[in-house]
């Protein structure tokens, strides 16, 4: 996937930037609980880098210049799913809120990453933070680490194929995250650890993808149920909006009881051998939701699967 996003120049967008920062633009963006962009007052406490130095000097009028174009990018183009905020307190930090696709194991999940921007920046990458809420059971993704570290060419943290995905002073913020969404947050993460994309197509890699998945979206229900739990801010009224008004919560705990009926039925029509081969498309593929990716899950996980979408049901309740 290749993003180009070049900056626009700044007589096309100087004018605007104030306008842009207070009243973020996109169809379905502007609830005033699901703003695509916004400019708050103060960090939030636990930002992973609030506690590094602010090393920006204010008399560098080109740096925040950058900035100020950054913002009014991102408040004028987020794709629906994105959510940043950005700080009068600190310029160079900003947190992100963003939603696992759909066709993925990652739908309805929202995932948090607090970014940092340098005195090199644009001339080098925005320091990237994931937060992890699996619990030390594993990563969800070959590219997010539980300790935070997020592999990814245009953070240089990544050797990609070509030098077209590595950062330049061109790169944008916006890219950087339209990057993560669609290149990290995708349909068979399996194939992002390095040099497995070698194995697409062969029978032993569809099984191990398949398995995989089962333990992203097991991980996703979890990541759900913390953010449920404990609203990170400074986004507790997006989290509600995102499960409860657009209705994502329902949504999952719906496709989850889905999964487990398809994957009980099937268990008590095939044989032992069959249940050890893949949980493909068999039995019911034509019940999945639109956008769901998961048709079958194995009798080891659905243990586990049974155990989260009861939680969440009883999230849905109160």
């Amino acid at each position: 996937l290749d993003i180009q996003d070049p900056l626009p120049d700044p007589e096309d967008i100087e004018p605007h930037i104030q306008d842009s920062l207070k009243s973020p633009r996109g169809p379905s963006q502007d609830h005033k609980d699901w703003k695509s962009f916004a400019i708050l007052e103060e960090t939030p406490a636990d930002h992973h880098f609030l506690n590094q130095d602010y090393d920006i000097p204010h008399s560098d009028r080109a740096w925040i210049k950058r900035i100020a174009k950054e913002h009014a990018i991102l408040a004028s183009s987020l794709p629906d799913g994105i959510r940043v905020r950005a700080f009068e307190d600190r310029l160079d930090l900003i947190r992100v809120l963003i939603q696992g696709p759909d066709h993925t194991p990652y739908r309805n999940a929202l995932f948090l990453f607090d970014f940092k921007l340098t005195s090199q920046f644009p001339s080098q990458p925005p320091i990237a933070f994931f937060h992890s809420w699996t619990g030390g059971v594993g990563r969800i993704n070959p590219n997010l680490y539980e300790d935070g570290n997020v592999c990814l060419s245009l953070l240089n943290t990544w050797h990609g194929k070509d030098q077209t995905e590595t950062w330049t002073p061109s790169s944008s913020i916006l890219q950087l995250l339209i990057s993560i969404q669609g290149l990290v947050l995708v349909p068979e993460p399996y194939y992002n650890e390095a040099g497995f994309e070698k194995f697409v197509g062969t029978k032993e890699a569809a099984r191990n993808s398949e398995l995989y998945n089962e333990k992203v979206y097991l991980l996703s229900l979890k990541t759900i149920q913390t953010l449920l739990n404990n609203p990170p801010a400074p986004f507790p009224k997006e989290v509600r909006h995102f499960y409860f008004v657009q209705g994502k919560l329902e949504q999952t705990v719906i496709e989850g009881l889905e999964l487990i009926a398809r994957s009980e039925a099937a268990a008590e029509v095939e044989t032992e051998e069959d249940a050890n081969v893949s949980n493909g498309a068999k039995n019911g593929d034509s019940e999945i939701s639109p956008g769901s990716t998961m048709k079958r899950i194995s009798k080891g996980a659905l243990k586990m699967l049974k155990k989260h979408i009861d939680s969440l049901s009883l999230s849905l309740e109160e």
